[in-house]
């Protein structure tokens, strides 16, 4: 073999194996999105590899035509068939070259014909490549064009295309579509491209279907700034890192920009140290204008959304008016199998919100850890979250928080113990059959479906009830109640449309099992922002603020800084989510027994509000300082100093008790 042929040979096969190697790898299935997150995309990486071949296809050719003769002869021929590969991308390039060169050399039929053939293919793919990039561009910039000419309708913004965000892009699409007499507003979708592997092509069809704008920049590098239209922006990438990177940097934009006010930045993150990030930020001249507005809804708002918490405090309130539109006793008696970070959260929810007039809570946690130590697994893990429920986990006395809490350690459903711990004859067994409400919460969908419909029948058989088709409907089949933490849309979407009564025995008889805690269920626009609670939360926070201010005997002088004061304490409900909570928390309970119809005069207001709010600050963290007098009060060391039965509680502090505001029904 000749030195001519040897290269024809060399440089054909290392162009085949390199357009092999690029084409097989972009055929692969994608890789996890999580480990790849800034890997490039694969329309990239197939023209860089088609460009590869196509250049080393040209460097036999300018080799054997121009013999230059000196030490750098390689060179020059490698710069022309870099040359000559771009004129190819731009339908430029000429195939003569090629054709006479393999006519001039001689070189064998076979490997003629093969070069021939497969410098064809690379002359028709190379521009197909090129054609592919300009259209994503001109994609790209289409979308560009639509995002900055739109006027004088809202623009929400979401920093991902995925699932949650669809979900809640389309509520807020058939929302306002409704609303606003069928306008539809602007939605944009950032970080999106049409060959990234993590989109999957019903996504991309999800966000046509409503109109939506993809866009390949980062949501940090949209204008943002000179939109008049109210914006909404929600960061709800998979990374919550990257969420709260994101909030602080737009934050921080808009604070030094100091001129786009109304923006609502919607945070999904659900760790204590996103909350201590989000609190730890300065934005006091968007605050100082949200002051002038009276913190309205057109102001700028920083919301964290805790998809737990979140989950919690939208389902437990109708679980529970839904208990005591039947409730024939007046105990709530409520049974949480696993206590993951759902089953703590609803948990701690239950607490506060069931410290209700006239009824009595009881807790049974069951879970199958472990503990190394003597004090139980679960104690363990609630000692560390919320010490008092643990150390006064039997607390039945006038004035404070009632609570009645048994931990069962140990028990695996996926073994007999319960019904074990069930058939015996023991108080246990008479605690446990009175059970209201279950909530199924172990951490894996599919366990929890089976551990619910485990649970079904085991009460059944307990109660002795006969399930017969004469005997359903009726309240006693469907006590207790069940909820079963399902998070995935496609396994609870026939659940949600047809309610509990869709899994069903062979006798076509309901185990009605509540399914929650979905994609679908959870990120509509309604569950992630609220502005009617919002607004009674913050009538709750500014009454607070004027109780905690009230002194008559002032001057004028001291009264000027008094309201300069109540501005300031105002601002911190938008600003730390401990104020705004706590008062959301008194405004969804007031709701609560307000629609329970349980009224209470204002004695009776001031001791079950005590009560709760004792659960609530416990549920928090909160111990008791020791004393009820101020100075010993640590917030950092999570003491408070009226964390005490309403009897020890300074007599001052009991007006706070005793507000009311008038709410929407």
């Amino acid at each position: 073999m000749d030195n001519t042929t040897f290269c024809f040979f060399i440089c054909g096969l290392a162009s085949l194996c390199t357009f092999a190697i690029f084409g097989i790898y972009c055929l692969l299935p994608a890789p996890n999105p999580e480990h790849q997150k800034n890997r490039i995309p694969r329309l990239v990486l197939l023209t860089s590899g088609t460009y590869i071949a196509v250049l080393l296809i040209f460097v036999p050719i300018y080799y054997c035509n121009y013999d230059f003769g000196n030490g750098i002869a390689i060179i020059r021929p490698l710069l022309m068939s870099v040359h000559n590969a771009m004129r190819v991308f731009i339908l430029d390039g000429e195939f003569d070259i090629i054709r006479d060169t393999l006519t001039e050399c001689n070189l064998s039929p076979s490997l003629e014909v093969f070069y021939s053939a497969y410098c064809t293919f690379l002359y028709v793919l190379a521009p197909i490549m090129t054609f592919g990039a300009v259209l994503s561009f001109l994609d790209n910039f289409k979308a560009k064009t639509r995002y900055k000419f739109t006027f004088n309708r809202p623009v929400y913004i979401f920093s991902a295309l995925n699932d949650q965000a669809i979900v809640l892009a389309k509520s807020i699409f058939h929302s306002h579509f409704h609303e606003h007499h069928r306008t539809r507003p602007v939605i944009v979708f950032t970080e999106v491209s049409s060959q990234d592997e993590d989109i999957h092509y019903e996504l991309l069809m999800e966000a046509h279907k409503i109109h939506g704008i993809c866009l390949k920049d980062a949501l940090t590098q949209l204008d943002i700034y000179t939109k008049k239209e109210k914006i909404e922006i929600f960061l709800i990438h998979e990374d919550e890192a990257e969420n709260v990177s994101q909030a602080v940097k737009l934050t921080t934009n808009l604070e030094n920009h100091g001129k786009k006010q109304n923006v609502k930045i919607f945070v999904f993150a659900s760790s204590a140290a996103s909350a201590y990030t989000m609190d730890s930020l300065r934005y006091d001249k968007l605050l100082e204008a949200a002051a002038q507005a009276d913190f309205d809804d057109n102001c700028f708002k920083l919301r964290r959304i805790n998809h737990l918490k979140q989950l919690a405090w939208n389902t437990v309130p109708s679980m529970i008016l839904d208990h005591l539109k039947n409730c024939k006793h007046h105990t709530i008696s409520v049974m949480i199998a696993g206590t993951g970070r759902h089953g703590t959260e609803f948990f701690k929810t239950l607490m506060w919100f069931c410290q209700i007039k006239g009824y009595h809570l009881e807790v049974n946690l069951f879970d199958n850890g472990v503990c190394n130590t003597n004090r139980g697994y679960i104690q363990s893990v609630l000692r560390r979250q919320c010490p008092e429920f643990v150390e006064k986990c039997h607390l039945n006395m006038i004035g404070d928080s009632f609570q009645d809490i048994r931990f069962y350690n140990g028990v695996d459903f996926e073994t007999d113990d319960f019904r074990i711990l069930l058939q015996k004859n023991t108080a246990e067994r008479e605690r446990l059959k009175k059970t209201d409400i279950i909530i199924v919460a172990l951490g894996d969908d599919d366990k929890n479906i089976e551990t619910a419909v485990y649970l079904r029948t085991v009460f059944d058989q307990a109660k002795k009830v006969v399930a017969s088709e004469k005997a359903w409907p009726s309240i006693e089949l469907d006590s207790p109640a069940i909820y079963s933490i399902v998070y995935d849309s496609k396994k609870s979407a026939m659940v949600q449309e047809n309610d509990p009564e869709y899994l069903i025995n062979c006798k076509s008889i309901p185990y009605h099992i509540h399914f929650i805690g979905s994609i679908a269920t959870q990120y509509q626009y309604e569950c992630i922002y609220q502005p009617d609670v919002e607004k009674a939360a913050f009538q709750y926070h500014a009454c607070w603020v004027d109780e905690e201010l009230n002194n008559k005997d002032l001057t004028a002088e001291e009264r000027a800084h008094m309201e300069k004061q109540k501005i300031l304490e105002k601002k911190k409900y938008e600003r730390f989510e401990f104020f705004r909570h706590s008062s959301m928390a008194r405004a969804v309970h007031a709701n609560l027994m307000k629609k329970a119809g349980i009224l209470s005069d204002k004695e009776e207001t001031v001791l079950f509000e005590h009560n709760r709010w004792n659960a609530y600050m416990r549920s928090l963290g909160y111990i008791y300082s020791g004393s009820p007098s101020k100075s010993t009060r640590a917030d950092r060391a999570m003491m408070h100093n009226d964390l005490c039965p309403l009897a020890v509680l300074d007599p001052s502090e009991k007006s706070k008790d005793t507000i009311q505001i008038h709410t929407k029904k």
